[in-house]
């Protein structure tokens, strides 16, 4: 940036008994000199020191920078190579340049900055130091100072100053900045201290007084100086149809700021001039709307600039291609997000997902003994805990005492300020020690109907020796008949349950493929169970088959091979078996192992086996105790028989070397062994990518991917989805995974895997948080409402006799002991095969 600067009036010739120096009795009449220094922030100085220089003669000169013949060297205890970053190597007549210590932070501290710009290496010393300049590798320096603390700028924010640049650098040539954070590339000669603009309910704040400067030349033109401190705040330009785009500013300082005469610019020529009267006060908001500034901000990108009245740019602001509705703004951390909330005229808002976690460790308690449920963990900007029969508390933490014996379901719902929620329950058992009711201590079932429990779909010898075994898990009997067994659909013929058939509690009934005429695949299939309605009530997907072996659920509801088949009886989930590639698996291709990148691996052929780096978005026993998932760019499955995996988490970025194959038309990289698999660097947390349904296709497969849309359908744990592109995409919720309670119709976002089955695109949700059901009409909850001041007291007065935990716990063992050899007793004679 160019400054005409006139030169003359008086030249000091007294030396400072302080500050400046004299090291060098004239400036050079062919060289820089320095002008202005920052050498001793209000806070850390690291990365953010700098030195203006300025050319005082009438011709350009030329900086060599680098390390070349002749290259230029800056000196502050040693000497330093300069490097441009921005502008050129040749500074005109009366311009600037600065030497900064880390140019990537100035430019982010001085966003207006368009002039000549150089980094090196600085470490100016808070007290006292000197600074040199040498266009001769170090071998001599042409301009020299020497600078202490008293001559200002002392840790306070402002930078010291030179006067003249006729003059010698002696002390009463220079002086404390007027301006906070400096003027860099702004060399003005003979400056006026500026008047405060103070509001009128204002005191007047005295600036720090400055030395007399000289008397410059009446002909000298005064450059006029404004304050710093207004920046663009929040820019919206893709609003919504009934709002208006606008650009917001805000004042960061402890002072009221005229804003009169300012301007506001985008890439274009279009300039909005701020009217008379703007008073921007401490701490204070204002936004100019697209109907009054006629500026129209680009949705696929743009930079809005914010301009002091003689047209020197003080801040700016760039985004790229803008989302709908939502406002690019400053966080806390003074960088640029978008955000779902505009804020105009207020503070900004990230809103985050809302997570309701509850923190427990007393399942059981005694009738009157206070308990305490934490959810310091969740997120979210309201929190309400729902009681069965008790009030409503909207803290973190619940304390709390049921006087009834029995088992109660506790709901934490975490709500955000777009009335996004979520929610866990906990279930609490309360028992009174003096008429212990045991039955309270029999853990309730997973299940309130039937379910398949095990299958052999690959039997040694012929087919037809294929069952399927059905479980009713509750402690009721259940009438299943007209229920449906099916395999996946465009199968084989459904098998309708036509005789009257009853279920008792926990009994199985086995279904051979010579009665239900089912036959199952021997590479990958599905096991379907419809009740009455033909509503799906459970339904188990599998894949690499091994002859003999069953598909059986275990203790911890996961789905295990097991070589030992148990129809009509408790599962053995044995997994010691030695796995064997099978004829279903494609023939090798490649010898050589590829490297790739996630996003280029469904263009190698299957058989062929490479390497590729990605975090993991969904950990083993997540969706399948055979797989995980990765993801950079493109995603993929990553599969093991053996189920040989190290420990990992969300985010964990892992290299995984194996051999490609498919399942179901999904492409994934199978494994030998855990070495196969190896952590790389930190975590990396993945960002699920928001897409319409109809722009998915194979290169999302495999990936994390955010939906929005309609509940249209239900049936047992699958739903589907119909966003705006009017397109449908299932979403199914494996066994591990709790399924929300959807109601038809309901508003909700996804977040799950885009998986792949031989009928199309299914999406996997992980996690209960990947499921929000927005805000609809709800009718309030009937109960006692907490004012702002009633909580839970940390500690309850007990009203009884501290329980006798020893002779509870006994009575409990006693009566699961006794109910379970009943139950066991009761199916080895009713065993049905």
């Amino acid at each position: 940036m160019k400054m005409l600067v006139v030169s003359g009036g008086l030249s000091f010739l007294l030396l400072g008994v302080y500050g400046i120096a004299p090291l060098n009795a004239n400036a050079s009449s062919h060289n820089l000199i320095i002008t202005e220094v920052m050498y001793n922030l209000d806070g850390s100085d690291s990365k953010r020191e700098w030195i203006e220089v300025y050319n005082p003669t009438a011709t350009p000169i030329a900086i060599i920078d680098g390390v070349g013949e002749n290259s230029w060297r800056f000196f502050d205890s040693s000497n330093h190579k300069l490097t441009l970053i921005q502008g050129d190597l040749e500074i005109d007549s009366s311009e600037t340049a600065i030497i900064a210590s880390d140019a990537e932070t100035f430019l982010l501290e001085h966003s207006g900055f368009t002039g000549t710009l150089f980094d090196s290496v600085l470490s100016l010393k808070n007290t006292e130091g000197d600074i040199k300049f040498s266009s001769d590798e170090g071998e001599t320096y042409f301009e020299e100072i020497h600078y202490t603390s008293e001559s200002g700028g002392n840790g306070n924010g402002f930078s010291i100053e030179r006067i003249d640049p006729a003059t010698s650098n002696i002390q009463s040539n220079w002086r404390e900045a007027f301006i906070l954070g400096g003027t860099p590339g702004v060399f003005e000669l003979d400056a006026e201290a500026p008047e405060p603009i103070i509001s009128p309910e204002e005191d007047p704040t005295p600036l720090p007084a400055p030395q007399e400067p000289p008397q410059g030349d009446a002909s000298t033109p005064l450059q006029q100086s404004y304050p710093t401190g207004i920046i663009i705040n929040e820019l919206y330009p893709s609003p919504q149809e009934t709002e208006e785009e606008f650009i917001e500013l805000f004042n960061t300082t402890d002072s009221s700021i005229q804003l009169s005469g300012w301007m506001l610019s985008d890439e274009t020529t279009k300039i909005y001039s701020i009217p008379a009267g703007i008073l921007l006060k401490p701490k204070e908001y204002i936004a100019f709307v697209q109907s009054t500034t006629k500026i129209i901000l680009n949705n696929s990108g743009d930079t809005v600039e914010l301009l002091f009245p003689n047209e020197t740019i003080t801040n700016s602001v760039s985004y790229g291609t803008s989302k709908q509705a939502e406002s690019w703004a400053r966080n806390s951390e003074e960088t640029f997000e978008w955000s779902s909330v505009p804020t105009p005229q207020e503070k900004n808002i990230f809103p985050q997902q809302p997570l309701a976690i509850i923190d427990f460790d007393t399942p059981i308690v005694s009738v009157f003994q206070p308990f305490t449920l934490d959810g310091s963990a969740s997120t979210g900007d309201l929190f309400e805990w729902r009681i069965p029969f008790g009030p409503k508390s909207t803290q973190k933490q619940l304390w709390y005492e049921f006087s009834v014996p029995g088992q109660y379901e506790i709901q934490l719902k975490a709500t955000n300020i777009l009335e996004e929620t979520s929610e866990q329950s906990v279930v609490i058992t309360v028992i009174d020690p003096a008429n212990p009711d045991l039955s309270l201590l029999i853990p309730p079932s997973l299940y309130e109907t039937p379910i398949i429990n095990e299958f052999l779909p690959n039997p040694e010898g012929s087919d037809k020796e294929e069952w399927i075994e059905i479980l009713n898990p509750t402690a009721s009997p259940i009438n299943i008949t007209n229920w449906i067994i099916d395999d996946a659909e465009g199968g084989s013929k459904p098998y309708v349950i036509s005789e009257p058939t009853t279920l008792r509690a926990y009994e199985y009934i086995i279904l051979p493929r010579i009665l239900s005429k089912l036959a199952l695949n021997n590479t990958t299939d599905s096991v379907r169970l419809l009740n009455a309605d033909e509503e799906v009530i459970d339904e188990i997907e599998y894949s690499d088959v091994e002859e003999g072996n069953s598909y059986a659920r275990d203790e911890d509801d996961v789905w295990l091979w097991t070589h030992t088949p148990t129809p009509g009886n408790e599962n053995i989930v044995q997994e010691e078996f030695i796995f064997t590639e099978t004829l279903f698996e494609p023939k090798v291709v490649s010898s050589s192992t590829i490297n790739t990148e996630l996003s280029n691996i469904r263009d190698f052929e299957n058989g062929t086996t490479v390497t590729t780096i990605g975090s993991v978005i969904a950990p083993p026993n997540i969706l399948g105790v055979t797989v995980f998932y990765i993801m950079d760019g493109g995603g993929i499955q990553v599969y093991s028989s053996k189920k040989d995996f190290p420990d990992l988490e969300v985010g964990d970025v892992v290299q995984v070397t194996g051999t490609l194959s498919e399942n179901q038309g999904e492409k994934r990289i199978k494994t030998s062994s855990q070495l196969d698999i190896t952590k790389t660097s930190a975590q990396i947390q993945p960002e699920p990518l928001p897409i319409e349904i109809s722009d998915i296709t194979d290169n999302e497969e495999g990936t994390l991917i955010t939906i929005s849309g309609n509940i249209v359908e239900k049936s047992g744990r699958t739903v589907y989805v119909v966003d705006e592109s009017d397109e449908e995409l299932k979403v199914y919720y494996k066994q591990k995974i709790p399924k929300p309670a959807f109601g038809d119709g309901d508003s909700v976002t996804i977040i799950g895997i885009l998986s792949e089955t031989k009928t199309g695109y299914r999406l996997l949700p992980r996690f209960l948080e990947d499921t929000i059901i927005h805000a609809a009409n709800e009718e309030e909850v009937k109960g006692v409402v907490l004012t702002e001041t009633d909580t839970f007291p940390e500690a309850i007065p007990k009203r009884s006799a501290p329980p006798n935990w020893p002779l509870i716990f006994a009575l409990a063992l006693v009566a699961i002991t006794g109910v379970q050899t009943g139950v066991i007793l009761y199916l080895l004679k009713k065993q049905k095969i």
